[in-house]
């Protein structure tokens, strides 16, 4: 990248609503950051690591409610499958600001049933389960900024 583009790039940023951008492209890695605290420290471009989430936030914007802590996970954990995100963006749990949640913990979910959305660069993805079964727990707030492949929801499966 040439720096003509990089500044470019620098100034969209600057001028747009985004809050956090993570870009890697042509071996190179840019993390964009305009929040006062950074929300997440850079992972290795090398390898994959997991990120940990955050502990649930106390607070709760409009109607959104915090999302529920982790079930605690029986014996039969290994049966849980998780639902990731496939993109990184901002998570939304709820269809509208006055909506319910798309889904709750011990909800009853089909295969392909809409569960979340995840908002990139102006841009709705829905997340839809990959499994039929019983939601376990909700790993994610509301309007939280999420990675990619970070967990979403743990599902039981039927």
């Amino acid at each position: 990248m040439d720096q003509e583009t990089l500044f470019k790039l620098l100034k969209t940023f600057d001028d747009s609503s985004v809050r956090e951008m993570d870009l890697n492209f042509d071996g190179a890695h840019i993390y964009l950051n305009k929040n006062e605290v950074a929300t997440r420290a850079a992972a290795p471009t090398s390898a994959a690591v997991p990120v940990a989430t955050a502990a649930a936030s106390s607070e709760t914007q409009g109607n959104a409610t915090a999302a529920a802590a982790p079930a605690s996970k029986k014996d039969d954990s290994a049966n849980f499958k998780v639902l990731k995100a496939q993109l990184v963006g901002v998570v939304y749990l709820q269809p509208a600001p006055d909506k319910d949640n798309y889904v709750h913990v011990g909800d009853h979910v089909k295969k392909g049933q809409t569960v979340c959305v995840v908002e990139a660069m102006k841009m709705l993805t829905e997340v839809k389960s990959d499994y039929s079964g019983t939601i376990v727990s909700i790993d994610v707030n509301n309007e939280e900024m999420v990675d990619y492949d970070q967990p979403l929801m743990t599902i039981q499966p039927d």
